[in-house]
Protein backbone atom coordinates (compact mmCIF):
# COMPACT_ATOMS: atom_id res chain seq x y z
CA UNK A 1 0.00 0.00 0.00
CA UNK A 2 1.05 3.50 -0.88
CA UNK A 3 1.72 6.40 2.12
CA UNK A 4 -1.84 7.80 0.95
CA UNK A 5 -3.31 4.50 0.99
CA UNK A 6 -2.35 4.02 4.71
CA UNK A 7 -3.17 7.55 5.57
CA UNK A 8 -6.34 7.50 4.07
CA UNK A 9 -7.57 3.76 6.28
CA UNK A 10 -5.97 5.12 8.78
CA UNK A 11 -8.29 8.07 9.15
CA UNK A 12 -11.20 6.12 8.11
CA UNK A 13 -10.40 3.57 11.20
CA UNK A 14 -10.49 6.83 13.28
CA UNK A 15 -13.67 7.85 11.70
CA UNK A 16 -15.55 4.82 12.70
CA UNK A 17 -14.71 4.68 16.22
CA UNK A 18 -11.85 2.08 16.39
CA UNK A 19 -10.78 2.02 19.95
CA UNK A 20 -7.37 2.23 19.64
CA UNK A 21 -4.74 4.52 17.90
CA UNK A 22 -3.39 3.46 14.73
CA UNK A 23 -0.38 5.52 12.66
CA UNK A 24 1.32 4.57 9.37
CA UNK A 25 3.96 3.11 11.42
CA UNK A 26 2.52 0.31 12.15
CA UNK A 27 2.62 -0.84 8.75
CA UNK A 28 6.33 0.05 8.03
CA UNK A 29 6.71 -4.10 8.41
CA UNK A 30 3.94 -6.55 8.24
CA UNK A 31 1.88 -6.32 11.37
CA UNK A 32 -0.69 -9.48 10.99
CA UNK A 33 -1.75 -9.35 14.93
CA UNK A 34 -2.91 -5.77 13.85
CA UNK A 35 -4.86 -6.37 10.83
CA UNK A 36 -6.38 -9.60 12.71
CA UNK A 37 -7.25 -7.61 15.46
CA UNK A 38 -9.13 -4.99 12.67
CA UNK A 39 -10.32 -7.83 10.98
CA UNK A 40 -12.06 -9.13 13.96
CA UNK A 41 -13.48 -5.52 15.25
CA UNK A 42 -14.89 -5.05 11.74
CA UNK A 43 -16.93 -8.11 11.31
CA UNK A 44 -18.10 -7.82 15.46
CA UNK A 45 -19.25 -4.11 14.59
CA UNK A 46 -20.96 -5.43 11.52
CA UNK A 47 -23.01 -7.92 12.39
CA UNK A 48 -23.03 -8.92 16.48
CA UNK A 49 -24.28 -12.44 15.55
CA UNK A 50 -21.32 -14.08 13.98
CA UNK A 51 -18.85 -15.90 16.17
CA UNK A 52 -15.26 -15.66 15.59
CA UNK A 53 -13.56 -18.68 16.53
CA UNK A 54 -9.35 -18.54 17.42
Amino acid sequence: MSFRDLRNFTEMMRALGYPRLISVENFRTPNFALVSEILVWLVKRHSCRHVILK
